[in-house]
């Protein structure tokens, strides 16, 4: 299975999801790959594969180019629109 995580932008918002993140790895068979931004990447190492990004711009081709990587699932944990039509991206 593999598994896709939007993460928070923030740092104390990300520190937060480092406990889903433990449970999902422990729960979940299979690869896991975080969508970070950049400034928190380092935050979520040892979760997986990171995918960074820098901006909404790069956000968006980083989650269309992730599209053919065929996720089973998608986790967004940010409350934002933009993250949301990220993970669509990718996931559909």
């Amino acid at each position: 299975m593999k598994v896709l995580v939007r993460t928070p932008n923030w740092i104390g918002d990300s520190c937060i999801s480092l406990g889903f993140l433990r449970s999902l790895e422990e729960s979940t068979a299979g690869e896991l790959f975080l969508l970070a931004a950049r400034r928190v990447a380092p935050l979520f190492n040892g979760f997986g594969k990171i995918i960074e990004f820098s901006g909404r711009k790069e956000l968006f081709q980083r989650s269309l180019s992730l599209r053919k990587a065929g996720f089973d699932l998608c986790f967004v944990l940010p409350p934002s629109l933009s993250s949301a039509i990220s993970a669509s991206l990718a996931c559909s």
